[in-house]
């Protein structure tokens, strides 16, 4: 959190604008990045403290919904947003688990666990086999209710998706579900609103009033996020709230989208996903004990096994 708080500052910096708006380039790089703090993030919870990353989950998954709310309403705005187009986003979200998927229930069986077993198990969590895929379904879920709700109200598609979280968060908790399959669901429509008010958040970026107080809450929240949640419930606000922050002042800078930044973001979903493979790698084969190398091996392991899978996908176009 601190690092990421500290990188935004730096890049204000030497890189600041009066104002400008989240282009797919700077989507793409918080893309390239952040599935890095949410992997150490889980270390953090497998090992013990990784720094201060042991709290900041809510936070990293909180930009990637917020970006996918931003793109929906996009897409919406210019009328791009039907049947076809939410079939395509679904495929790309579940073909990528094919390969991964499939190298983790070989490595099970050889560890003599039953996989089907085991997969309906996982399914009750939720998630798609691997540790940490409820982010997949919860995506889902999110992109599904948009595009039903743009349907059904495309003049009131805010309020309509706002109550449909709400419905969704107390089936959650009536279903005893850990907080983070819902917590983080309200940046996703925070992304949308954004869109939608962007011509707003543009004069409010050179108000220099209005970017205090932004980088202020970001700061405050980025302390509080490296402390006990204040009460519980605390990371739905606070996620939000650093999220927002940090979208409206990451905008601002004119950071140059690379080659090299660009592959990041291509490989970084295959990244995210195989981190449950490195996780199993270091605890079940290799057995690491110390927590800052299991923490620098499970970012070098997501890496390699990321790109590896990525590469497949491409041979199998897929």
């Amino acid at each position: 959190m601190i690092v990421s708080f500290s990188i935004l500052v730096l890049l204000l910096v030497l890189f600041n604008d009066e104002k400008g708006t989240q282009t797919i380039e700077k989507s793409n790089i918080l893309k390239a990045f952040f599935p890095y703090m949410i992997i150490l993030h889980h270390v953090s919870h497998l090992t013990g403290r990784i720094g201060d990353f042991y709290w900041a989950g809510p936070y990293g998954v909180g930009v990637f919904f917020f970006i996918s709310g931003y793109g929906l309403e996009y897409k919406r705005t210019y009328g791009n947003l039907d049947f076809r187009s939410y079939v395509k986003r679904i495929k790309n979200v579940l073909l990528p688990l094919i390969i991964p998927v499939s190298i983790y229930l070989i490595l099970l069986s050889t560890d003599g666990i039953d996989v089907w077993a085991y997969t309906i198990k996982q399914l009750n969590h939720p998630a798609i086999v691997f540790p940490y895929t409820w982010f997949v379904i919860v995506l889902i879920i999110l992109y599904t209710s948009y595009y039903v709700l743009s349907y059904l109200f495309p003049k009131r598609v805010f309020y309509a998706e706002f109550l449909f979280l709400v419905l969704y968060s107390v089936i959650m908790i009536l279903l005893r579900k850990d907080g983070t399959y819902f917590i983080t669901t309200y940046c996703f429509l925070m992304g949308a609103i954004y869109n939608y008010k962007e011509k707003s958040v543009l004069k409010w970026q050179s108000n220099t009033f209005i970017v205090f107080i932004s980088l202020l809450l970001l700061f405050l929240t980025t302390i509080t996020a490296l402390l006990k949640p204040p009460i519980h419930g605390y990371a739905a606000v606070g996620a939000l709230v650093w999220t927002t922050c940090f979208i409206f002042l990451f905008t601002k800078t004119n950071v140059k989208y690379t080659l090299f930044i660009d592959h990041l973001k291509n490989i970084s979903y295959d990244v995210y996903l195989c981190q449950g493979i490195s996780f199993y790698v270091l605890t079940r084969v290799l057995t690491i004990g110390d927590a800052w190398l299991f923490a620098a091996l499970s970012v070098f392991l997501s890496f390699i096994m990321g790109e590896i899978c990525y590469s497949i996908r491409k041979v199998m176009k897929i």
